[in-house]
Order: C-alpha cells, then sequence, then structure tokens
C-alpha cells in the first residue's frame, strides 16, 4: 500500500525525483561505472529508497494501530480499577 503510494510520486515529472536520479549517476560515474549501467543503477537505488520509505512509513501506522488499540484497552481497565470491590 505504502510503496504504491510512494512509486506513483515517483515519475519524470517529479523534479526532485529527476535530480535524485542525475546525482547518483554522477556519484557513480566518478566510481568509475560504466556509461550504460549509470541510469539503471540510479533507478535501482530510487526503487531500493522507496521500498525503505514505504516499509518506514508501514511501520510507522503499524505502531499508531498498537498505540491506539493499547490506549482503547486502558478505558474498561480503569473502569475495572475505580469499581468498589465486592467482598473485601
Amino acid at each position: 500500500m505504502h510503496a504504491d503510494a510512494f512509486a506513483a510520486t515517483q515519475t519524470s515529472d517529479n523534479t526532485t525525483t529527476m535530480e535524485l536520479l542525475r546525482e547518483v549517476a554522477g556519484l557513480l560515474q566518478t566510481s568509475g561505472l560504466p556509461e550504460t549501467q549509470l541510469m539503471p543503477a540510479a533507478a535501482s537505488f530510487l526503487g531500493q529508497t522507496v521500498m525503505i520509505q514505504s516499509s518506514n512509513a508501514a511501520f510507522q501506522d503499524a505502531f499508531l494501530v498498537v498505540c491506539g488499540i493499547f490506549l482503547i484497552a486502558l478505558v474498561p481497565t480503569w473502569f475495572m480499577w475505580r469499581a468498589p470491590s465486592s467482598g473485601t
């Protein structure tokens, strides 16, 4: 879900994406990668970056869901704690 949302924003119309590809290709060129492999390697780097960011966003969403469930579970716990004990 997150990977699709992030990947949809990575188009040739996105100036930030194109700048990243140019910068990565430049770094790869200075490291000695052949000209024919610059853009495929830069695109692979972009894909890995998108996957890392989408995994991070999914983890954050899962954490918020667990936090919400915990907070909801506190409500009945508070009522049980406040209830007078019977028989003691």
